[in-house]
């Protein structure tokens, strides 16, 4: 069945607000976020299974090119869900680790940077990009709405793109691990700053505006969309 649903309008007007409303899990978006996870840790297994390196590299394209392709599907047919969105955060987990631990053990002169990433992503990262669940928001993607630091050090299309290719390329491209250690400690150390701002911020309010829950400055955000992906 063709899943039609699409996201309400906002009483406050905002994109990625969140009113209280019943969402679907069977959207488009979801869908797109199931086969990319499923077809990337297959590809990892069978790169495992066959110790073919290049099958690994083609787990994590299809990892990341699906995580934008669920993205854009879900905001070109207004199909962003909080159900969605915890979803992805979840299965770009899956779909890292089924990638980087791997890697790690066929290069163990890169072992400790990606053994820092995985504590860096898979945990401190993971409780950040769930936090926004505390907030009248469908996704991290409009933390802007609450923070617009973290927003930026974290959700920013440019800061996203840094984070996720910094370590390929140090680690894949030019492997440097003592620099790649350095830029993985960094990142940390935003994850850990930015954790610490938006828990200070909890409980957000309740269904409804979530840039209630900023400090007080001159109004409010008006009705633009933040750039970024959904991821």
């Amino acid at each position: 069945m063709t899943p039609r649903w699409t996201t309400p309008d906002t009483a406050c007007g905002h994109r990625g607000c969140w009113d209280g409303w019943p969402e679907p899990w069977t959207t488009w978006a979801n869908l797109v976020t199931g086969v990319r996870t499923v077809a990337a840790v297959a590809l990892a297994i069978a790169a495992v299974a066959t110790s073919r390196l290049d099958l690994l590299l083609v787990s994590l394209a299809v990892y990341w090119v699906g995580d934008v392709v669920d993205g854009q599907v879900a905001r070109r047919l207004r199909q962003e869900t909080r159900r969605g969105a915890l979803l992805d955060v979840l299965t770009d987990r899956v779909c890292s680790v089924a990638f980087w631990v791997p890697w790690a053990l066929w290069h163990p002169d890169v072992m400790w940077p990606v053994a820092l990433y995985l504590l860096e992503f898979a945990v401190v990262d993971t409780v950040l990009s769930i936090a926004w669940l505390g907030f009248p928001l469908t996704s991290c993607n409009y933390v802007e709405r609450v923070d617009r630091a973290v927003y930026r050090w974290n959700w920013w299309a440019p800061a996203k793109a840094v984070n996720t290719a910094g370590l390929v390329v140090l680690v894949v491209v030019w492997p440097q691990p003592l620099l790649a250690s350095a830029f993985v400690l960094a990142v940390l150390a935003v994850k850990v700053a930015s954790l610490r701002l938006l828990v200070r911020r909890l409980p957000g309010p309740g269904p409804g505006c979530a840039a209630a829950s900023r400090h007080p400055e001159p109004s409010v955000l008006h009705s633009e969309t933040p750039s970024g992906v959904r991821t």
